[in-house]
């Protein structure tokens, strides 16, 4: 069978033994920052056992858990259920909770075993986009959301963007560029004429193995320093 990501910030991994007679190997993690690590290193991770510690911690962890990845089904280790658990579960959709190892496995069998493919994260890099690489530039944006899958990028130069069409994207890091390929899948016109910023979705195509994990690991070393840093 799976799998499990375990997370038990007091080390008690309560259903730890009962686990091991049914499942082929269980991950536990006793410390945030090395379970957000290998979500970040393991996006399809198709769900975390969380058992919790004390609530504050928990509110925190679950947080930065969810930033990360807020697809990601949580089931909730507990005994019973108080106002503050009601509210944990309100606030975090994805959150399920179960009492016992007959629950949980019930609760696995009804997740969905689609799970995200891999990291995006919220990123204003700057690009130039063009229909092909030897002709000139047709507009530049702020690219706002990066995967290794694909982009969105917001820019005034809409005019000549439609779906469909096949860009080519020279996109600035730091003191480099990098080039990536892909087509336009959605366009967001600008709401108005006092704000003439639009932008459009781009699915990468034709990506490299070294350019895609070259961006894997721009995106992870950022998502690594935003999520863990405020811990």
């Amino acid at each position: 069978m799976d799998n499990i990501t375990y997370f038990s910030k007091d080390g008690k991994f309560s259903l730890k033994k009962n686990l091991q007679e049914s499942y082929a190997s269980i991950l536990p993690f006793d410390d945030i920052k090395k379970l957000l690590t290998h979500l970040i290193n393991v996006p399809d991770t198709p769900y975390l056992l969380f058992e919790p510690s004390n609530l504050a911690d928990d509110h925190k962890f679950l947080e930065a858990i969810f930033n990360l990845n807020n697809m990601l089904p949580i089931i909730f280790l507990c005994n019973q259920h108080s106002c503050e658990t009601e509210n944990i579960i309100k606030k975090y959709s994805t959150i399920q909770t179960c009492k016992n190892l007959t629950e949980f496995e019930e609760l696995v069998t009804q997740i969905d075993q689609n799970p995200r493919k891999s990291n995006r994260v919220n990123w204003p890099l700057t690009a130039k986009f063009f229909k092909d690489p030897q002709r000139p530039v047709m507009g530049k944006g702020n690219i706002t959301s990066l995967s290794i899958g694909g982009l969105f990028i917001k820019t005034q130069n809409l005019e000549d963007v439609d779906l469909d069409d096949r860009l080519y994207f020279d996109i600035a890091f730091m003191d480099f560029t990098f080039l990536v390929e892909g087509v336009v899948i959605a366009i967001t016109p600008a709401k108005d004429s006092n704000n003439n910023i639009g932008g459009f979705a781009v699915r990468f195509e034709n990506i490299s193995e070294p350019t895609k994990k070259y961006i894997l690991n721009l995106i992870n070393h950022k998502l690594i320093n935003m999520l863990i840093n405020d811990l």
